[in-house]
């Protein structure tokens, strides 16, 4: 059965919520859990994050300022901020979980704004986050599937991988970490077969050459169509968004159908 994505676009929103809980799933990997407090026990309703590559800006503070976090007098954040995609949420229950990648300095402590937050705030600790701006969802179901990222793609692979789960399509995913998949805790449905590509001095370079030489898991159409057989999902650092591109025009699959951005930039 082909398969067709659209996107759904949401209001903005601002949730105000604590660092609940924190767990290091492999080094320098945290799944924190952002949960209403009691007194604001309401915080997540209306919340949606339904898609698998779901993300919103995530604000927080910093250790040298006791990890405060600066609000207008609306309580409307104005400090910094990033982009986390959501792994699993409960509006009911008020809770957000998300994996964040610790970097590291020169000095080897954590550096960045959320790496040492996730790392080291306080339980208790004052976060908010904005609403997903929209979702990329799917109609239908694919005959077969590529997913390829690297370590900032992993809570998207993580939800592509739930939803895609009991389908039976043969399924392939190439990672661009220094992790294994036990590492990072991947339910992977039998049958899908994971690549881990050891990270070069580039980034996503190693994918880049394993997408170019990737057949077509099934025989190319004679055009693009307004659905694909192939669900295909490309996310790592900038400079793999134009091998997508390439592989797309390549197995004749509508851009509009695929997932292919660039998660971060080098340099950046």
């Amino acid at each position: 059965m082909p398969v067709s994505l659209y996107r759904d676009k949401y209001p903005e929103a601002f949730r105000t919520l604590r660092l609940a809980s924190r767990r290091e799933i492999a080094p320098d990997f945290w799944r924190v859990r952002l949960a209403a407090s009691p007194d604001n026990a309401d915080a997540l309703v209306g919340y949606r994050a339904p898609g698998a590559g779901d993300h919103g800006r995530v604000y927080v503070g910093r250790a040298a300022d006791d990890w405060a976090l600066p609000v207008d007098a609306a309580g409307l954040p104005t400090g910094e901020f990033r982009i986390e995609t959501t792994v699993a949420h409960s509006t009911d229950e008020g809770w957000i979980d998300l994996d964040v990648l610790v970097h590291r300095g020169a000095d080897g402590e954590p550096a960045g704004l959320i790496g040492p937050w996730a790392a080291a705030a306080p339980l208790g600790s004052p976060v908010i986050v904005a609403d997903p701006k929209g979702s990329v969802l799917m109609r239908g179901a694919p005959e077969a599937w590529v997913l390829a990222g690297d370590d900032s793609a992993v809570p998207a692979v993580r939800g592509y991988l739930a939803a895609l789960a009991g389908g039976g399509a043969p399924g392939l995913v190439l990672l661009e970490t220094r992790y294994g998949v036990g590492e990072l805790e991947l339910d992977v449905p039998a049958g899908v077969e994971v690549r881990i590509l050891p990270p070069g001095e580039a980034p996503s370079a190693a994918l880049a050459d394993a997408l170019e030489s990737l057949p077509r898991p099934l025989p190319a159409p004679e055009s693009v169509g307004a659905e694909t057989d192939v669900l295909f999902f490309a996310c790592a650092e900038q400079t793999l968004v134009a091998t997508a591109r390439r592989v797309l025009e390549r197995w004749r699959i509508d851009p509009e159908n695929a997932v292919a951005k660039g998660y971060w930039k080098r340099g950046a």
